[in-house]
């Protein structure tokens, strides 16, 4: 596993998203957990940015997984986290919507694993 710090920053960011939208769903409230997540969300998201700057050139593909990962991973939770207070919806609906947002945060981490196994093998074939 030789992208462990690449692992780790995503699984940090899926932890902390799945520990707020539990807290959110069974409704408990932590202080600061709202700003803490957004931080530690947008951090992760800075990390991923900066990796793949310095990896260099890709191809269309990649760089369009990469963005997908981006968007379904980081972009829709944040989005969703700091336009929450101002929804006016049933709390059902909004409890289905954490959990279709985590089933998204999810698929793009599946992506970034295939982006990972995509990279291992090219790197074998040289």
């Amino acid at each position: 596993m030789k992208n462990f710090k690449q692992y780790f920053i995503t699984y940090t960011g899926m932890g902390l998203l799945a520990l707020y939208y539990v807290s959110r769903f069974f409704e408990i409230d932590f202080d600061y957990l709202l700003q803490i997540t957004i931080f530690i969300l947008s951090g992760c998201l800075l990390l991923k940015l900066f990796y793949w700057y310095n990896i260099g050139k890709s191809s269309e593909r990649e760089n369009l997984l990469r963005f997908s990962f981006i968007v379904l991973t980081y972009f829709l939770p944040i989005y969703m986290i700091i336009q929450e207070p101002t929804l006016i919806i049933d709390l059902t609906i909004l409890k289905i919507s954490y959990v279709i947002i985590f089933t998204f945060a999810f698929i793009g981490m599946l992506i970034e694993r295939y982006l990972f196994a995509m990279k291992e093998k090219i790197k074998e074939n040289l």
